[in-house]
């Protein structure tokens, strides 16, 4: 019984006067328990991939979408592109370029589809 009393009053004072020290340490534990969250190295990478894929799109916006008239150009540029930026082979990257590309060429009545996206994403994987 006293031994119940004394491990409630330690509980109760690491909680009352170190809660932010014990939320810390708990938060940094379940961190280190999932996949995907490990150190800040990886975080800074993906900010860094995602710093390219703003920078070409905003250079398909700019540069290629106007200065093309037929899909197998529009292709050509967009190709050259993805090999000067070094983007990272994610799906995620490929959704937002295959989408943000399809839209443009709707806006810019250049008819692309997205198998032709899909099949440059192979071939310059390879």
């Amino acid at each position: 019984m006293l031994g119940i009393g004394v491990a409630g009053y330690y509980a109760y004072v690491l909680i009352r006067y170190f809660h932010t020290d014990f939320s810390d340490f708990l938060v940094k534990a379940i961190r280190m328990e999932m996949p995907g969250m490990s150190d800040s190295r990886n975080r800074g990478s993906d900010f860094s991939a995602m710093e390219k894929v703003e920078a070409l799109l905003s250079e398909i916006d700019r540069d290629i979408m106007p200065n093309t008239r037929t899909t197998e150009e529009l292709l050509e540029l967009f190709r050259h592109k993805l090999l000067v930026y070094e983007l990272p082979d994610s799906s995620a990257v490929r959704k937002i370029l295959v989408s943000h590309m399809l839209l443009a060429a709707k806006v810019r009545q250049v008819d692309l589809k997205e198998e032709d996206l899909l099949l440059l994403f192979r071939a310059s994987q390879s």
